[in-house]
């Protein structure tokens, strides 16, 4: 989408594309998140035609199209004739507000109305993190800290609970009892029931014990003190490292190249027949040989273009590289390292070959062109050669060029 942004700004600052007269000081064209795109622009047909070149060029060169069933037209202040000219361009007319990641989307400053539904959600989910330690009960909320296993109590039994429990919304925990005892009245649900059990089980707040104690509780561990590290391990968590990650992100790899075979690894290239899975209107056989489904381990294995680049790998490297069938295979050769072929020349070769071979997969898809397997294999060549001479003063490369070149 980095490549998307360059072309718009490119023509917003060319002034095909004028701005929307409250973005253009600020030198806003567009705002994107995640796959969501949101453009300003002065409503003029001129515009909206230089937007629909760009997202056309876009598509060209990417194979990502604008779903118009999706795309809205906001406007406000134009005349028929104007909004009959936008209308051309088939676009269906939006009106504000509307409502994006739960917030409404406005031409002015919120109130606190309109997103106190997401305060209130994130004020629940910090509450659930705090935790207090109850000693004389008079420095915690009964009804909004999070001194229980309930977790906050205004939570639990809503507004209601004031006068269910005979507890003041703005009373500390030492209000509910007294020396002889908590003083709640006896539990009439299935809540109550679990709170005066919990009550029975701890010390009643006493000044003697000296005032509350409040920590973070992350991943059911106490901190005194908050930690943004803690918080956003507890936020994301972590999948378990994978072993070929240590082999894919080797010290010297190529940047674009690692990434790429990154996403090929996870099997996430948007094959044809991977399209055709969500729905997409598609042919499913192999834009390069045309013979079979088009699919991650067909494309970059055993496609008849493939295998020709796969058999100049093996006049190359002084080491038996099996005819591979399947992407297990190929990640388990490519991980494995000898004297002859070790494992940062196995997945630099490699690298280069996926890289390549998807390049070329969609020069032939959208421009129809396709060069021949062995001029594409100069090219890798070629990368490989000048990529191990650059790195020769490393250690670990300083031997690669003969095992490649003999």
């Amino acid at each position: 989408m980095e490549v998307f942004s360059g072309l718009l700004q490119s023509r917003y600052n060319s002034g095909y594309i004028r701005y929307h007269p409250n973005t253009e000081d600020l030198g806003i064209s567009h705002l994107m998140f995640a796959d969501d795109v949101m453009v300003f622009f002065d409503g003029g047909s001129s515009s909206i035609h230089g937007i629909n070149e760009t997202l056309d060029d876009f598509a060209g060169w990417s194979g990502l199209h604008m779903n118009k069933d999706k795309t809205q037209l906001f406007h406000a202040g134009l005349s028929q004739d104007e909004t009959n000219a936008l209308s051309a361009y088939g676009f269906s007319a939006g009106s504000l507000p509307i409502r994006y990641l739960g917030l409404p989307l406005m031409h002015r400053k919120l109130k606190i109305a309109e997103y106190s539904s997401l305060i209130d959600k994130l004020n629940r989910k910090f509450n659930s993190w705090a935790t207090n330690e109850i000693h004389s009960g008079q420095n915690t909320s009964f009804w909004f800290d999070n001194w229980s296993p309930l977790g906050p109590l205004i939570g639990v039994f809503g507004r209601e609970g004031t006068r269910n429990l005979r507890v003041h919304i703005d009373a500390p925990v030492s209000a509910s009892c007294n020396a002889g005892g908590w003083s709640l009245p006896h539990p009439r649900s299935e809540q109550e029931v679990n709170l005066h059990l919990y009550l029975t089980g701890i010390p009643l707040p006493s000044i003697d014990r000296g005032p509350d104690q409040f920590f973070w509780l992350t991943n059911g561990i106490k901190n005194i003190v908050f930690s943004s590290s803690k918080t956003w391990d507890a936020l994301r968590p972590r999948a378990a490292i994978q072993d070929v990650a240590k082999h894919l992100w080797f010290s010297g790899a190529m940047p674009k190249h690692a990434f790429h075979f990154w996403v090929t690894n996870l099997n996430r290239l948007p094959t044809r027949s991977r399209l055709a899975s969500w729905g997409l209107q598609v042919q499913i056989e192999c834009c390069v040989c045309n013979s079979e489904i088009e699919n991650r381990d067909h494309l970059m294995l055993t496609c008849h273009y493939a295998m020709v680049l796969w058999s100049q790998v093996r006049r190359h490297l002084r080491v038996s590289v099996p005819s591979f069938t399947d992407w297990t295979q190929l990640i388990h050769w490519t991980t494995s390292s000898s004297s002859t072929a070790p494992g940062n020349l196995r997945m630099m070769v490699v690298q280069a070959m996926v890289y390549n071979i998807w390049q070329q997969r969609n020069n032939n898809l959208h421009n129809q062109m396709l060069q021949p397997p062995l001029v594409v294999f100069k090219h890798i060549n070629r990368h490989i050669i000048n990529y191990i001479y650059a790195l020769r003063h490393r250690k670990k490369f300083s031997s690669l060029m003969q095992l490649w070149l003999i």
